[in-house]
């Protein structure tokens, strides 16, 4: 995949979001793509935010028990491990099972609807950190924030402040 800017992460984390049914739940707010105090001052928007910031904290604190569990930052490993149905009500399970070479043959390119390996889940350090960018490009997808402008504008901000902002750590 080639470098992507800011705006077109958050367009493709968004849609890639929405087209997997995480929006479907989000609060239907005429214009939404306007930043409006009015807007953030529903109940139901800012329930739906904090949401939100809690998926994204979530991962911030995946990636921190990536290094709690001592994996180191820049390692990347596969998860072997497939769930076979969703859990989301206390009558459903989930059934977590090792994944077996043998389970899977690859897919025949004469057959491309044939049997195939499983996508194996990366997991790591740097993998929990894009897991959370991505969830802020979500959330700024959603709320129409131009978050490429405005990491620009604060990291221009940042660059006047004195060496650790004033502080001892």
């Amino acid at each position: 995949m080639p470098a992507l800017t800011i705006t077109e992460l958050v367009k493709l984390a968004g849609e890639n979001s929405r087209d997997h049914g995480f929006h479907e739940d989000w609060p239907n707010v005429n214009d939404i793509d306007s930043v409006d105090a009015a807007v953030f001052q529903d109940r139901q928007v800012g329930l739906a935010i904090t949401e939100k910031l809690d998926l994204i904290h979530e991962e911030v604190s995946e990636a921190l028990g990536e290094i709690r569990s001592g994996h180191s930052a820049g390692h990347v490993y596969y998860s072997n491990k497939i769930k076979l149905a969703p859990a989301f009500d206390s009558t459903s399970t989930v059934e977590v099972r090792t994944w077996a070479e043998q389970d899977y043959e690859l897919v025949d390119d004469a057959d491309p609807n044939g049997p195939s390996k499983p996508v194996l889940k990366p997991e790591g350090f740097g993998i929990e950190l894009a897991d959370a960018m991505i969830r802020i490009a979500d959330l700024a997808y959603l709320t129409g924030i131009d978050l490429e402008e405005l990491i620009r504008e604060k990291h221009q901000y940042n660059a006047t402040r004195p060496y650790k902002h004033g502080r001892k750590f």
